[in-house]
This record gives structure tokens, sequence and C-alpha cells, in this order.
């Protein structure tokens, strides 16, 4: 392959050519069934960039006197441009892990914000594959200056194969969850994700003590299934009571909750590529689904609950050559038995305390304003082509953005001190976007306006109306 770059200049030099050979040998026929599956796409060899005895072998044939000149030139562009440098902030970004020697330590540790925590800052650290590609040791710390309190948790892993990501963890944790939250699984790393903004606005929290352990692996290359089972003690941090009528104990203050569960995860068709030890997907146009089973063990030790937990999320993404494209989101739950809210199920609202656009979630409802023990929610989100034009500070991105919910809840009554909605005749919202209206580097900033309509909606249509900031980045 020969790609001519004749509009491109690095320093001096231009009208660059690359030349790309690819050779196939030693082929196997029928392999998965010999040796199973390989998760894997594309594999590159942690040392590969030092080893160039073996790079000269596989090239296939001999490099030139002017690869050579041409190879010692990029390298000397490249540390005039510091590349180096931005390859390792990249890796950050992209991993979410500072390396220091042998340990890493998670950017996620270092500062967050709620509303019941507000400012939270502590650090974290965990070994990483300069330590061991086996053992996994880590421990984090933090300190919230609007609760004034401390939370804490460690954690051990050990991984029996890289590629199939067979692993077993051990956890520990003091720390805070969301109320009606299902987090029994920890979210892939996202910087530039705006998904990362939810955290502002949850403004209703408890407290627990967590030791879990779980066994998780892929079953299939792009199809994981984790067991766990944990033991959770409950701290209620309000004066929230649940007070049933007929069936479970009522609660007002702590409880414990013992729990073992199945978490799949099925990206349809996603094809993997190891660079490394990182795993990083090539993606795929098919749906991405992700379903939790948890029940709850009463009478083992004194967890008194006995119940089922269910949460089912899909999501699709559509390129509609010179349109654009389409996001689909759907995220479900479903509670089975008598129960306080903390496993009951919260609607994504983030319409108040902070103006900021968060996907996959309702715009204009307030944090933690309903509650079901089923309930189902869909969102919608179609983005135009960019509009280009000559200028480099702004490239406006335009978006529609649609998104509905429903839910019920059996014994609304039995929740005391606690103000909170259920969903039963429908919840419904539509907007309008703009990214990037001013540009700068990496990032974009635009707005976008969301009416609130349908049965929650209120009398006063300006009350209706959330105007946000939309931040973006372009990498």
């Amino acid at each position: 392959t020969e790609m001519d770059f004749a509009n491109m200049q690095i320093g001096k030099y231009h009208n660059l050519i690359a030349r790309s050979n690819l050779y196939i040998k030693s082929v196997e026929f029928d392999i998965e069934s010999k040796k199973g599956f390989n998760p894997v796409k594309l594999e590159i060899n942690p040392d590969a960039a030092g080893d160039t005895l073996t790079l000269e072998k596989v090239r296939g044939v001999k490099t030139t006197e002017k690869e050579r000149q041409t190879y010692i030139v990029l390298d000397s562009l490249a540390k005039e441009a510091n590349f180096d440098k931005w390859l390792e902030v990249f890796t950050i970004l992209s991993t979410g892990k500072i390396p220091i020697g042998f340990i890493s330590l998670p950017i996620e540790r270092l500062t967050n914000f709620n509303q019941q925590e507000g400012f939270r800052l502590g650090l974290g650290a965990e070994t990483n594959s300069r330590f061991s590609r086996v053992v996994t040791l880590g421990g984090y710390f933090a300190y919230g200056f609007r609760d004034k309190e401390w939370k804490w948790g460690g954690n051990l892993g050990l991984t029996f194969d890289q590629k199939k990501q067979i692993k077993l963890d051990l956890t520990y944790k003091d720390d805070l969850f969301e109320r009606g939250g299902v987090n029994y699984q920890k979210d892939e790393f996202d910087l530039i994700g705006r998904s990362l903004y939810r955290n502002f606005f949850i403004n209703r929290l408890d407290r627990e003590r967590n030791a879990g352990v779980s066994l998780s692996g892929l079953v299939t290359p792009n199809f994981r299934l984790r067991f766990i089972g944990n033991y959770r003690r409950i701290n209620l941090t309000d004066d929230y009571a649940y007070v049933p009528f007929f069936n479970g104990p009522a609660t007002s203050t702590d409880f414990d909750l013992a729990e073992t569960g199945v978490i799949i995860t099925w990206n349809i068709r996603e094809q993997i590529m190891m660079l490394g030890d990182r795993r990083v997907s090539l993606g795929s146009k098919f749906p991405k689904i992700n379903l939790i089973a948890v029940k709850g063990l009463d009478n083992l030790f004194e967890a008194s609950y006995d119940y089922y937990r269910f949460k089912l999320d899909i999501e699709q993404n559509f390129t509609i050559r010179g349109f654009g494209k389409l996001t689909l989101y759907s995220r479900n739950g479903l509670s089975l038995g008598s129960i306080p809210l903390s496993l009951r199920h919260i609607m994504y609202g983030t319409g108040k305390n902070w103006n900021l656009i968060v996907p996959n979630t309702f715009e204009t409802m307030q944090p933690a304003e309903f509650y079901s023990d089923a309930q189902s929610s869909f969102f919608l989100r179609f983005t135009f082509l960019p509009l280009k034009n000559k200028t480099t500070w702004t490239e406006p991105l335009f978006s529609v953005h649609s998104a509905a919910g429903i839910g019920m809840m059996s014994d609304r009554n039995a929740h005391l001190n606690y103000n909170f909605k259920v969903p039963e005749k429908g919840y419904f919202e539509s907007g309008l976007i703009i990214d990037n209206i001013f540009k700068s580097g990496f990032s974009g900033f635009g707005g976008g306006v969301f009416y609130r309509y349908g049965p929650y909606s209120f009398e006063n249509p300006v009350d209706n109306l959330v105007y946000k900031i939309s931040i973006t980045y372009n990498l």
C-alpha cells in the first residue's frame, strides 16, 4: 500500500509518502475449534518498539539506507515536537491512570464533586504491569468537604488470562453510593465523555461498608460474564425511613444486605486490539447490551431483605452517510420485593444545580425527582454533520434530543420523610443542542435548550425551559 500525503508538511519536509507491506504466512485454518476462540483481532507486543532485530526479520525485506535516514529524521522531528510527551498525555487521558514506576495513580481518585459531599479530594494508587501482570494491589482514600467525612477502600486482583480477561477481584470499601443507583460494576474511564458530568448532579447518597468478590472473563470475543457476591452494611444519611405495611422489615437507620448476582456485557461483533496490556475497541455497528441481575439473600448473618434487582441497558449508534449520527439508548430497571428506596431505581435527572449537558439523562428532570420499582427510559439524539467554514475558532454542530420515561411503584406510602415522585403517567422532553460554537485547541463550547412537557410539566411554560452549556473534547 502506498499513500501520498501531498499537502502534509512536517518541519521542512513535504510531499510525504507512506508505504506499507503486508505478509501473510504460517496460515492455520479452523483454529478456533482447535485452540478455542481468540478475543483479540490485532495484538502488538509491549516490547515491539524496542525489538529491532525481530522487526527487521518480520519485515520481509531489508531496510534500505534511505529508510534508515527517514527513521532518523522522523525521530529527530518527534523529539523536537515532544511527541513522546504528547503520547504519554494521551495514554493518561485514555486509561485514566498516571504511571509512576511500578504503580499508577487513578485520575478519578484525585478529585470529584457531588451535591452531598461537595468537593471530594483524595488519592489512590494501584500496581501496574511493571510490578506484575498477574497480581494487582490497590487502595484509595478521600475526604468530602461538605459532609466532612473520610472514605476509603482497597482491592486485590488476580489475572489468570490477559487476552480473555479472566480475573478474580477482592474488594472492600467504606464509602458512599447513590440511593437507587445500580453500581455493581465499575464503568470504563472516559475523561472526554460527558457522562462524567452526571456526578455533579447526584444529591442523594447513602453510606456502605462493602466486602465483595467477583470472577469475570470473556466467554466469546465480545461476550463477558462477571459473577459477583458481596455483603453490605448500609447507613442512611438522612431521616428517610422505610415502613412496609405487610411484608419486609422496617428500617430507619441502618441494615445489612447479602447479595449474589451476574453481570453480562455483550458488545455484539466488537473487535479488540491489544496495545501491550491495554485493550482498545475497534468499534462495532451493532448494539451494546449490559444486563445486571442480583439476588438479595435474607437470613445470612444479619441480612434481612429477600429481593431481586435487574438493570438492562442497550445502546446503538447509526452513522447515516451524508447526514450525521443517530444514537439510541435504553435504560431499564426492575426490583422485586419489599425493600428500602436504596434498592429501588432512580431516574437520571440533570436539570438542576449545574447547567451542563449530559447525554443519556433527562436534561430537564431534577436529580432524585423520580423513583420506581420498575422503570424504562429511552433517549434519542441525532447529530448532524458539522458546518464547515474557513475559520478555526468555530464549527457549529447541531443535534436534536428527545427522551421519554415511565415507571411504577407498588408501595409508595411505605417510604417516609423523603419527597419524591413516581413517573406513572410518563415523562417527556425534547431539545436542540449546538456544540462547538467556540473551538479552542481540543475543546469546544456550545449550548442547548430543552423543554419539559407532558403530565409532569409545570403550569408556567417558562418553568419548563432549561438552558445548558455544552462542553466537548475534539480528539
